[in-house]
């Protein structure tokens, strides 16, 4: 659950760094009603398992240019988007709009985050006007 978390955030442009993956983990432990705590080495250990993802150089990008960096690829992500919707039985009732500053806190620089193994680099979408 937590690797198609991760790729399905960085298809969005919001991909995650290690201590937001770790603190996701922690999250999810605790929900789970356990109090064991995470081990210093954890992610890297969770990398290791699963190698399908992996560390990798995320570029920033101003949220502007995303949408015309992919015009070419409107119509997959579309696609993609609506698998996504139908293969977790969303109903148009819960989808809501989101206005253009997205979800960061600040205008972040290039970072390490962790992606999909099948590249070497990634765009994370940032705000670059916090009018």
């Amino acid at each position: 659950m937590l690797v198609r978390w991760i790729l399905e955030a960085e298809q969005a442009g919001h991909a995650f760094n290690h201590a937001q993956l770790r603190d996701m983990a922690s999250i999810i432990k605790r929900t789970a009603h356990s109090d064991e705590k995470l081990g210093k080495n954890w992610v890297p250990r969770f990398l290791k398992r699963n190698p399908q993802i992996k560390t990798k150089q995320g570029i920033s990008i101003a949220n502007q240019r995303v949408h015309t960096l992919y015009s070419s690829a409107f119509k997959a992500w579309f696609t993609q988007l609506s698998l996504l919707i139908a293969g977790k039985g969303i109903d148009s009732a819960n989808i809501w709009n989101m206005d253009e500053t997205g979800t960061a806190l600040g205008v972040c620089v290039n970072q390490t985050i962790v992606g999909t193994a099948n590249s070497k680099r990634s765009y994370v979408s940032t705000p670059q006007d916090r009018q």
